[in-house]
């Protein structure tokens, strides 16, 4: 799950994510993590019930510190596991909206795809190269 954007002001946002990830740190279980930078999070959870627990924890910590996720921005991805696959993906809500689910984002200038491969990230930087 990809968490971007917190609106608000710039002060009031670093001070909350600095203290969601305390809030968060309550929640963590083996397997479940939070990587931040700025006001961008990325949650990752081995369960669907996980991240929406963890949602719901971010949701109930921005509206009581006066801010709000952009769910436009936001985005859930399901990592493969070889060669099983789910046939039935629940839907993941924040703010009540359902979150697009994508094969593959963008964080921090790297490419995160659902099978863990560097492939994108390895062809861009060929390109790039290849461009200087």
């Amino acid at each position: 799950m990809r968490c971007c954007s917190l609106k608000g002001n710039w002060n009031l946002v670093t001070n909350a994510v600095t203290q969601l990830k305390v809030v968060l740190a309550t929640y963590f279980r083996p397997g479940v993590v939070a990587i931040h930078y700025a006001d961008d999070m990325v949650l990752l959870s081995p369960s669907i019930g996980g991240l929406r627990r963890l949602l719901s924890i971010c949701e109930s910590y921005a509206v009581n510190h006066g801010l709000r996720y952009n769910v436009k921005k936001s985005e859930v991805m399901i990592f493969k596991s070889g060669a099983k696959s789910y046939d039935i993906i629940l839907e993941v809500y924040l703010c009540g909206k359902p979150i697009s689910r994508v094969s593959k984002f963008k964080y921090l200038g790297h490419w995160v795809t659902e099978d863990l491969k560097d492939d994108c990230d390895i062809d861009r930087e060929r390109r790039s190269l290849t461009v200087r």
